[in-house]
């Protein structure tokens, strides 16, 4: 059976960590990077490992142990990354055997909802989550490369990337949220097809989600401004998770958002 690395990464308290599940370390290493500090039993059977932000975005901070942690990649053969907010319900080795039985180099979540990057950038701009004129730029180079419509899409909260070819695609997926968008569904399948690789559709009974803390999305709040820079995007939704709180408490009426 291949070295396998389990990832999962948290910024700015927005998810809390699950014990990994009994048994579930014969099989594997599991690594989690973070800027906070937990109880002991919060973070039983992780390898706990501080982390520094890389970029003033959180987002972008976990993107990087998500996709551009090559340290990592020496050692492994198979890398698992899970959200924070999943919880493995079977064994890495058995995730793992599965997605080799199938030949292919990456595995995840076909979306619920959308087949195509293009609807994604639209449905991110509706849910404003992230800055308008980056997603504009990460289209028109996308349309620039000619990646066609409909060619796709995958949820990227539990992966698993097998070997060279697996880092290959972290790569490439990494090198393209460098240069465009935070949101790493308008990036993986198009490294997919960038490299003419495949992806197997895993079925959502091999991890649970668990609820975490919410941030609310401008499409939930009236009059969202056009924010131009990741700073003047921090600070809105600073005022937008106040103004949820204050909402949902019945402090305020919808009507007192300005």
């Amino acid at each position: 059976m291949p070295k396998i690395a389990v990832v999962a990464c948290i910024t700015c308290l927005r998810d809390q960590p699950r014990p990994v599940p009994a048994g579930f370390t014969d099989s594997a290493d599991f690594f989690l990077y973070t800027d906070r500090k937990y109880p002991e039993e919060q973070t039983a059977g992780w390898t706990v490992r501080p982390i520094k932000p890389f970029d003033e975005d959180p987002v972008r901070t976990c993107r990087r142990y998500k996709y551009g942690l090559t340290e990592l990649q020496f050692g492994y053969e198979a890398r698992i990354w899970q959200d924070a907010s999943l919880v493995l319900q079977r064994s890495p080795e058995e995730l793992v055997a599965h997605v080799a039985a199938t030949g292919h180099p990456v595995a995840s979540f076909a979306h619920r909802e959308r087949s195509c990057v293009y609807d994604e950038a639209e449905k991110c701009h509706e849910m404003y989550t992230d800055i308008q004129p980056r997603i504009d730029q990460h289209v028109r180079d996308l349309r620039t490369e000619g990646y066609p419509e409909r060619a796709g899409l995958h949820e990227t909260t539990l992966l698993v990337l097998m070997g060279t070819l697996g880092n290959n695609i972290s790569r490439e997926v990494w090198n393209r949220i460098l240069r465009g968008s935070r949101r790493d569904q308008l990036s993986f399948d198009p490294a997919l097809w960038k490299l003419r690789l495949t992806c197997c559709d895993l079925s959502r009974d091999w991890a649970v989600q668990t609820p975490h803390p919410y941030v609310p999305h401008a499409e939930y709040l009236p009059g969202v401004p056009e924010l131009q820079s990741w700073l003047e995007w921090r600070d809105y939704h600073v005022q937008a998770v106040r103004w949820q709180q204050a909402y949902h408490s019945g402090k305020i009426g919808w009507g007192a958002w300005t």
